[in-house]
């Protein structure tokens, strides 16, 4: 997964200069060390979540122009559920790190690793079943493959928020909704 990657497909889809990042409480530290390597030009405004959706919103500085979320925010899909609702009817592009399932319920766009859950545990369970009939972990492997990035834009979400990507944007996107 590639934070930078997903910052550069988000500019192509709609371009911005102020990015709100909503996340989990003591992150905020470390994900700007990490953004400082290449979010140049960009003002970013870290909202560290609580256990209310709305409260999160309303701590949104008015010059955001867009919204990236990172995954395990709530606890409760239904607060999620606001967190998407609350972003969309203030008319702000998102973007999900790792969230497919979430770009179906409203997020404007995300790339994540298609059938990524299924595929890692298929071969963790492989590799313990192998390890329970006595070879060793050492030789078994780690690599995993077939697994692809899928760059997935929900389309009602778009329209929602008049949001319209280029054609060569929308041409790499699996286009949902």
């Amino acid at each position: 997964f590639s934070i930078e990657r997903d910052l550069e497909v988000f500019q192509a889809i709609r371009p911005f200069k102020h990015l709100g990042i909503f996340l989990p409480n003591g992150m905020q530290s470390t994900l700007q060390s990490y953004m400082n390597n290449f979010a140049d030009g960009i003002d970013v405004q870290f909202i560290p979540i609580s256990d209310e959706p709305t409260a999160d919103l309303n701590e949104l500085n008015e010059n955001v122009e867009a919204i990236y979320l990172l995954p395990n925010l709530y606890s409760s899909e239904a607060d999620f559920q606001i967190l998407i609702d609350g972003i969309n009817a203030r008319k702000l592009p998102s973007f999900r790190l790792i969230g497919r399932n979430d770009v179906e319920r409203g997020v404007l766009a995300s790339i994540s690793p298609s059938d990524y859950v299924n595929v890692y545990a298929r071969r963790i369970a492989i590799n313990v079943m192998k390890i329970l009939e006595g070879q060793k972990a050492e030789d078994l492997p780690i690599q995993i493959t077939g697994v692809e990035d899928d760059f997935v834009i929900n389309v009602a979400t778009m329209e929602q928020l008049e949001v319209y990507p280029p054609f060569e944007v929308l041409g790499k996107a699996t286009l949902i909704d």
